[in-house]
């Protein structure tokens, strides 16, 4: 079965519309249950009311009965009129109680018991209070009839008490429930929001883990691409990152075609003018001799700036095939225990005409023995780094080069005073075909720090520039005193 394929954006959505949707039923779910709580709340509310008007019924009818006895000892009619208002005001607290007990059934049949307990006790103790207008009295003694009003307001107490205890007993019913409504609901809420944070983190994770995964296969092939190893496999999908990894392949491949006809370009082009510039040299100098037999100062002129230019050429030369050679990973370092001031003086002793010729003073001080280097590729730095601090130097001025070491580290500083290196260009000094301020009308390529960078990494050492402006620069290098065993 085909495993689905994600979008970053599908996945995004998931993350999202998951734990709202679960939110969104849960919200509905606890609606519902606040819908029933509101009703046990409004049944309860009923009961209660319910309960206290049973009682206020029963009271009201009490009061009347004893407002009747006192008028009948103590004619008054405030005592009439006091009658009558409880009895009109029972009826109202009648008609409530049946509105009430609509929605049970047994509720209506306890409230139609008390209700008729009350029309009893109602028409009793009115035909009491008015014997003119009744036979009733007529027919029995009044002794019989209190006895028979006293029972019909026995049955009103007993019929009130039954509906009060019944109505009690909802109202425990009631609130019970409620009471476990709400602790249910509460733990239904602390239950849904750990659901919901762990379902978020587990969808997060899933998906992030899926992203962050095959983000790295693009880290680790751009590392990769850095170093010039070649490529982990491609990223399977249809998602976004597997369509940046496919662009990212095809840039690769493209890139190195195009680095590989470059530098295939270069090193058909240094061979073939190496071999015809040495010739030339050859020449040259034979020229030159004749010339010197001659005593021809003109020719001599003409001659020396053929030389020169040709040792220009040579020397861009040799430095793009040695630049070749190190991004082709073919240059092998011939490591040796070797005395460096030996190196040291050697390269001042290689640039020792161009400090002449500009009049500056070259200065050295090691406290340096034994080191693990290839003394000829150290020496080519030394020299790279010397010869540049006179070009860029002041007639008259002095170029100072000092080697320390620790106890891991040979550290060289070159020490020049001229005009400084522009913040600007500080952090691209390094690059290929890269000079600072006037250079090339110096004569340089921008060749000779890219190699001196590219040899001290052999080394498995760091170099780097430290300037200000009209205060001079100070080129370093720091290379191990031991060289690890199977490292070059």
């Amino acid at each position: 079965m085909q495993r689905i394929q994600w979008k970053i954006s599908h996945k995004g959505l998931i993350v999202v519309a998951v734990p709202l949707l679960f939110e969104i039923a849960f919200v509905a779910g606890l609606v519902g249950m606040l819908r029933t709580a509101d009703q046990q709340a409004l049944e309860l509310t009923r009961s209660r009311e319910l309960v206290s008007l049973a009682s206020d019924l029963d009271n009201t009818l009490a009061y009347a009965g004893y407002a009747l006895i006192s008028w009948k000892m103590v004619p008054s009619e405030r005592l009439v009129k006091r009658y009558e208002d409880l009895v009109a005001h029972a009826s109202k607290v009648r008609a409530r109680m049946k509105d009430l007990a609509q929605d049970r059934q047994s509720r209506q049949q306890l409230v139609a018991g008390v209700d008729e307990a009350c029309s009893q006790v109602t028409f009793l103790t009115s035909n009491f209070r008015r014997p003119q207008d009744s036979s009733m009295l007529f027919l029995m003694n009044k002794g019989a009839y209190l006895g028979q009003i006293q029972r019909a307001y026995g049955v009103l107490y007993d019929k009130t008490q039954e509906l009060i205890v019944d109505e009690g007993n909802v109202q425990s019913g009631s609130s019970n429930l409620a009471t476990q409504s709400k602790s249910f609901i509460y733990t239904l809420i602390g239950l849904a929001v750990l659901f919901n944070v762990a379902l978020t983190c587990a969808l997060a994770i899933y998906f992030s883990k899926s992203i962050t995964r095959r983000i790295g296969v693009l880290t680790d092939n751009a590392q990769r691409f850095s170093k010039g190893s070649s490529l982990n496999a491609p990223v399977t999908g249809d998602d976004e990152i597997a369509s940046l990894d496919r662009v990212f392949h095809k840039m690769t491949t493209d890139l190195r075609e195009t680095e590989q006809r470059k530098q295939d370009f270069v090193s058909m082009i240094t061979h073939d003018l190496r071999s015809p510039l040495t010739s030339i040299r050859t020449i040259s100098a034979t020229l030159a001799e004749g010339a010197e037999a001659r005593a021809d100062a003109e020719d001599r002129q003409r001659i020396g700036v053929l030389e020169r230019s040709l040792d220009r050429m040579i020397n861009l030369v040799n430095d793009l095939l040695d630049i070749d050679k190190i991004e082709a990973g073919l240059l092998v370092l011939d490591l040796s225990p070797t005395n460096f001031q030996e190196v040291l003086e050697s390269a001042i002793e290689s640039v020792r005409h161009l400090a002449e010729h500009r009049d500056i003073k070259i200065t050295s001080a090691a406290d340096v023995a034994e080191v693990d280097i290839d003394q000829k590729r150290i020496g080519q730095v030394l020299v790279n780094l010397i010869a540049n601090a006179i070009k860029f130097s002041p007639r008259g001025s002095t170029v100072s080069v000092i080697a320390e070491c620790d106890d891991r580290w040979l550290t060289v500083k070159v020490i020049d005073t001229g005009k400084g290196i522009p913040e600007e260009q500080l952090n691209s000094i390094f690059d290929r075909f890269k000079q600072a301020g006037d250079g090339s009308a110096q004569g340089g390529s921008g060749l000779g720090l890219a190699i001196s960078k590219a040899l001290v990494e052999l080394h498995h050492g760091t170099i780097g520039v430290e300037s200000s402006a009209d205060k001079g620069s100070t080129f370093w290098f720091k290379v191990p005193l031991r060289q690890q065993t199977g490292e070059n």
